[in-house]
């Protein structure tokens, strides 16, 4: 029997174990996993799956657990969409048996309105039909309804829409224009044009296409954004993985050199050296804007400031990482100028009650905990007398599974002013110059935020609350407070926490900033460092 298996898991690995089924290939809702391939087999993605020929499509969901019948259902609603008999072709693998999907009908949750709402809460918890039904409510009683997109998540939310008695007008995806889905015409971006964009509001569901690129494309068009269109969940971010890095958790593989952009007078080999530390809001091109590192560089060669560039920015960094890079990867490129623009991830991330122990021990992360516990799970099933843990526990019969290192009694704000320290001491030991910027977010400092942002805001992160029209917001953290008093005494720490204080419309989330937001930041990170090099008698070259 040729199948093709929906789903990339442990039960994948099952069923590709299984002589009795050849598996023709494997199928899987990301795009970027499609790209990749597993253990020797391509994947494909759903909308593509009418260029094959197949006797069976076998869901890789767990039909005994909760969350996994609502994935296994929505799998099924979503290859009915795109033409599948699922009575015929679809089956879950039960008890190392390929079952009909029907056989396990009852399992399934009910397809009254109120049992889809509640599978669709589920499965898509970021939607903003769950975070802000009101917004979408009312702009859909007054306007069309466009569904930007055509794929598994354009009809998730458009079966959602439907037990909201919102129906949507229009499909919007440029190749395959003129065509219809589910009786609803589909048009090209460029037919927006015919359209008066106070009329018309647009969700974006689109799987295929780059948050950004799309977000230029009405933009262009004199559309703005969370007033005329806004995104189905959480903005995507990039589409470059992670990768397991042995010292520092994970990793982003780049082109020239590993876990770094190069921007600038690359070539030049007399060009000030400048090594960026960071989370995502140093990254490049983390979303869908570009990033102050970038514009930095820029700025740079027009001061006259020969200059090569290495961004290290990964997303979710603490200081402490940017410390362990600066150790291990950043004093061997032997730079003149180290910056770190970091302090959201060590203060904004306040942790979890579930995850308090973790945050003890600063130098292992979340991550590392996850891989640690699943290789010890495997070495356990060795009999190697290994306890096996049980997540999130941290001890077992009493004594510890695994060793982290010596619990931390800093709070967070005192324990990244420390790991700045410990960079500028490493810096100055080996010659380079540090400059550490305690960086804005959304609540460490004075800014303006109108309604309709802060409702976006408030998506990705629960404690914002919307203020009155022009409304002044300030940090609720008594600790940022006092890392801004801290930090005084140390000349190399410069604090941008009111960077923005005369601006608006700089975030699209409660952290990062639009290209608007990384001008400015990299103009002012620019300016240190010129006064710096003016300062030692040079207007170009290295020190």
């Amino acid at each position: 029997m040729d199948i093709i298996v929906f789903g990339v898991n442990e039960i994948t690995d099952s069923i590709i174990k299984d002589s009795k089924y050849n598996v023709l290939m494997l199928m899987d809702n990301d795009f970027h996993r499609c790209n990749e391939g597993y253990n020797g087999y391509s994947i494909i993605h759903p909308i593509d799956l009418r260029l094959y020929s197949y006797d069976g499509i076998v869901l890789a969901d767990d039909i005994l657990r909760k969350d996994d019948i609502y994935r296994a259902y929505e799998k099924r609603v979503q290859l009915t969409l795109y033409g599948v008999n699922v009575n015929e072709k679809v089956y879950v693998f039960l008890n190392h048996v390929l079952v009909p999907i029907q056989a396990i009908q009852s399992k399934f949750p009910s397809e009254d309105i109120i049992g889809y709402q509640s599978i669709f809460k589920t499965v898509h918890p970021k939607s903003i039909l769950n975070t802000h039904t009101d917004y979408v409510l009312e702009r859909c009683n007054k306007r069309k309804l466009y569904i930007y997109g055509i794929g598994y998540e354009a009809i998730c939310l458009t079966r959602m829409l439907d037990t909201m008695n919102i129906r949507v007008t229009r499909y919007i995806n440029d190749n395959s224009a003129g065509k219809t889905l589910n009786s609803v015409n589909i048009i090209g971006t460029i037919d927006l044009v015919y359209e008066d964009p106070e009329e018309v509001f647009i969700i974006i569901a689109d799987e295929t296409e780059s948050y950004g690129i799309t977000r230029e494309k009405l933009l262009n068009l004199g559309m703005k954004e969370d007033v005329d269109f806004t995104y189905h969940s959480e903005i995507p971010g990039t589409n470059e993985p992670f990768y397991f890095d042995v010292t520092l958790s994970y990793s982003r593989i780049r082109q020239s050199i590993e876990g770094f952009e190069l921007f600038g007078d690359i070539d030049n080999p007399d060009a000030l050296a400048i090594v960026v530390l960071g989370g995502s809001t140093t990254e490049s091109q983390l979303f869908f804007v570009k990033g102050w590192v970038p514009f930095f560089a820029e700025y740079l060669n027009k001061k006259g400031i020969a200059s090569k560039v290495y961004c290290g920015g990964v997303s979710g960094y603490t200081s402490t990482q940017e410390l362990l890079k600066l150790q291990r990867d950043v004093i061997g490129l032997s730079p003149d100028i180290v910056i770190s623009y970091s302090g959201v991830n060590d203060l904004y991330m306040f942790p979890s009650e579930e995850e308090k122990e973790r945050w003890k021990k600063p130098f292992i992360t979340k991550f590392q905990v996850q891989f640690i516990n699943q290789v010890l799970e495997k070495l356990s099933r060795l009999d190697y007398s290994l306890p096996t843990p049980d997540i999130p526990e941290w001890e077992k019969g009493g004594r510890p599974t695994v060793f982290y290192g010596l619990e931390s009694a800093k709070t967070a704000g005192p324990f990244w002013v420390d790991n700045m320290r410990m960079m500028n001491a490493l810096c100055k030991e080996f010659g380079i110059t540090f400059f550490s910027f305690f960086q804005p977010f959304r609540f460490n400092g004075y800014y303006t935020s109108t309604p309709t942002q802060s409702i976006i805001h408030a998506r990705r992160d629960p404690s914002c609350i919307p203020p009155s029209e022009g409304q002044r917001l300030y940090s609720r953290s008594t600790e940022v407070e006092e890392v801004r008093s801290s930090i005084r005494k140390y000349s190399y720490i410069k604090d941008l926490t009111e960077l923005f204080e005369l601006e608006s419309d700089v975030y699209y989330d409660s952290v990062h900033v639009y290209e608007k937001g990384n001008k400015i930041i990299a103009r002012r990170i620019c300016e240190e460092i010129t006064t710096f090099v003016d300062r030692k008698g040079k207007s170009n070259n290295a020190f």
